[in-house]
């Protein structure tokens, strides 16, 4: 899971518009990265998911998080901007697909307390996997 730091002040500093052009140049720089090893998705506001090779992840994550702060994003001024990421792999973490995206979101939330950082989802921070990935890999567990 990639979050994009302070967005917010980009959509209050310079509009919506202009937030919507910073994610369509975040979304090509992770492309740009990623290429052919890989997905992306935006997951949401400025969130996106990646699906990426388990030996992979690591490296390409760091890899994503210095491009983007190296970036400058073209709005109504230069802009530079970070992204925290948090990493968790199948099976190792998780083996249902919402389970494996609570514990990339965790490792979310502990990157973006300091920002601009990829952070392993820790095992110790356990959350309840009822289901393989191959039961209702499109449902959401309710």
């Amino acid at each position: 899971m990639i979050d994009v730091d302070h967005f917010k002040q980009v959509n209050d500093s310079f509009g919506h518009a202009w937030g919507d052009r910073v994610l369509q140049e975040t979304a090509q720089v992770l492309q740009d990265i990623v290429g052919q090893f890989g997905i992306i998705g935006r997951y949401g506001g400025e969130e996106f998911c990646l699906l990426l090779p388990v030996d992979e992840a690591s490296a390409i994550a760091s890899k994503l998080r210095q491009e983007v702060a190296h970036h400058t994003f073209r709005t109504a001024t230069d802009l530079r901007l970070t992204v925290s990421i948090g990493i968790a792999t199948y099976p190792k973490h998780a083996t249902q697909w919402t389970t494996l995206l609570e514990c990339a979101d965790k490792a979310l939330y502990d990157a973006k307390r300091q920002r601009n950082m990829v952070k392993l989802f820790a095992p110790n921070d356990v959350i309840q996997d009822t289901k393989p990935l191959g039961q209702n890999p499109v449902q959401a567990d309710v």
